[in-house]
Formats: structure tokens, C-alpha cells, sequence
């Protein structure tokens, strides 16, 4: 909406193509800060949420900012990220409808892409499910033989892999006893082999 936008310091951008399809763009700053306008009384049930946790969004963490959206919106949403007109990421959540408020989202996890080729077969569907499931799978290959939440499933712990990997990775670097490098090594070892093996 145009109160988050402007929450966040930026503008909400939208554009129509008939029997195409809308484009919503939020461009917000690099660097977020608190604003000091009060918004007023109808903004989103979340705008509290968001003031509350600008510190964190100060931090360019985009993920806080997808999250408060997505939560907002019960339908997917395909997010192009472009860093000063270069560096562009794609990110889609695998969200589930709020049991308690249909209107609302329960996000799981965000996958992430660099590139993404959106074939025109994905959108010959009249089905949003059946729609949103092709989408996702462009964002978990190599797990085109399992169901979807099995997919996310392996998609998440691949990430916590490479997560705890590069933490250790970096760990080895600073290790300064000869014992400790050994068996930092052996983990490190051992989580590229599972790694290796995921798929």
C-alpha cells in the first residue's frame, strides 16, 4: 500500500498493461530510517510492526521488508529486487494462508534466484495453486521428482547447510591452534560431502 511505501521512505510505482498484467514497483532507499510523520488511523494492522522494527530494516535486510508484505498479502508474490539499476535478485516466499486470518500469510521460507526464465506455459492455468507450485519450482531445481513441501523441505536444510558452512569456513580462517584448524576441517569436509549428496 501507499502507507508502507512511505513508511519506508519511498513510493509504490503501479503499471497496467491490458490482457497483460500489472506490475506494482515499491522503491525504497538503500538505507531505511524511521520516519518521523505519523501515519494516519486506517494504515495496515502491521505499520506498528514495521516502526518498530526499523533499526533492523536500517540494516538493508530486505527479507524484513518481504516478510511484512507477504504476511499482508494472502496471494504469491514474485519479487524483482534491483540494486542502483544493476544488481538484480529474484526472491518468492513459500507462504501458507493464516489459519486464524484467511487474509493474512504465514511465511516459511524465501527462495532466492539470480536469474530467472519465466516460460508463458506457467501462467496456462486458472488455478492460483496450480500456478503459484510452478512458480516455486523454478526456484527448486533438482527437485523436480519430489512434492512441494518436500522440496521446500530439502531447500531449507541445503540452505541451513551452506549457512553453517561458510560460518565455519570463516571460523578455520581465524583458528589459531593447530587441533582446532583439524577438526574444523573434518567439518567443514563432512558438510561439503552432504552437500555434494543433497540432491
Amino acid at each position: 500500500s501507499r502507507e508502507l511505501a512511505l513508511l519506508l521512505g519511498g513510493e509504490i510505482i503501479l503499471e497496467s498493461i491490458k490482457d497483460v498484467g500489472s506490475t506494482f514497483s515499491l522503491i525504497i532507499p538503500d538505507k531505511l530510517t524511521a520516519p518521523t510523520e505519523i501515519i494516519h488511523s486506517n494504515s495496515l494492522e502491521n505499520m506498528e510492526e514495521i516502526r518498530q522494527n526499523s533499526d533492523k530494516m536500517a540494516m538493508n535486510n530486505h527479507s524484513d521488508i518481504l516478510s511484512v508484505i507477504d504476511k499482508s498479502v494472502p496471494y504469491p508474490i514474485l519479487f524483482v529486487i534491483l540494486i542502483d539499476d544493476k544488481k538484480v535478485k529474484y526472491k518468492i516466499a513459500y507462504k501458507q494462508r493464516n489459519k486464524v486470518d484467511a487474509d493474512k500469510s504465514v511465511v516459511d521460507v524465501y527462495l532466492s534466484l539470480d536469474k530467472l526464465e519465466l516460460d508463458k506455459k506457467i501462467f496456462n492455468s486458472l488455478n492460483l495453486e496450480i500456478f503459484y507450485e510452478r512458480l516455486l519450482r523454478l526456484f527448486l531445481e533438482g527437485y523436480d521428482k519430489l512434492d512441494i513441501a518436500e522440496a521446500i523441505y530439502k531447500y531449507k536444510n541445503k540452505l541451513a547447510l551452506t549457512k553453517e558452512l561458510e560460518m565455519l569456513e570463516k571460523k578455520v580462517i581465524q583458528e589459531k591452534q593447530p587441533d582446532r584448524q583439524y577438526e574444523l576441517h573434518k567439518q567443514i569436509k563432512s558438510i561439503k560431502k552432504e552437500l555434494k549428496n543433497h540432491n
